[in-house]
């Protein structure tokens, strides 16, 4: 029996662990991102070539075609009882990586993301552009999910 691990291992363990990101890189051990600091996963470093196959097990032939093509590529992926990700397959110095973000099933009120009255009245409007920006992370999407979410609520 392999105790070689699969991506999905990685995933598990970051989601058990409260993580919202896995990160893999080659010449490091697996990480994930634990209320903004990265965490190791392993006590050793996973070679380019192990990380190239965690990253590659998981996209199918189009997608690793557009992946050597691009050499980038955003796509999702769901895990039975694990959740869906948001990822992101690149190179860096000729090897290829891999970032997975995880996406929350259930969308949280704008008051539990913090949001005022302000940011929930921009929901009543009917008109305009609304930019929504911020860092990485920031939560740009769960606040716009959110917000799309008051909109469809209200306005059924």
């Amino acid at each position: 029996m392999s105790t070689k691990k699969h991506i999905v291992d990685y995933l598990s363990e970051t989601r058990n662990r409260g993580g919202s990101d896995l990160h893999i890189t080659g010449d490091a051990p697996p990480a994930c991102r634990i209320n903004g600091t990265l965490e190791a996963l392993a006590d050793h470093d996973i070679s380019p070539d192990e990380a190239k196959e965690l990253v590659l097990g998981v996209l199918s032939e189009s997608q690793r075609a557009r992946l050597e093509e691009d050499l980038e590529l955003d796509f999702s992926i769901s895990i039975k009882d694990i959740g869906r990700f948001r990822a992101n397959a690149h190179y860096v110095r000729g090897s290829i990586e891999g970032a997975f973000r995880y996406i929350p099933t259930e969308i949280p009120e704008l008051a539990q993301l913090g949001h005022g009255p302000t940011v929930s009245d921009l929901c009543s409007l009917r008109q305009g552009l609304i930019l929504v920006t911020g860092v990485t992370g920031a939560g740009k999407t769960t606040t716009i999910a959110s917000m799309i979410q008051k909109i469809l609520r209200e306005r059924s």
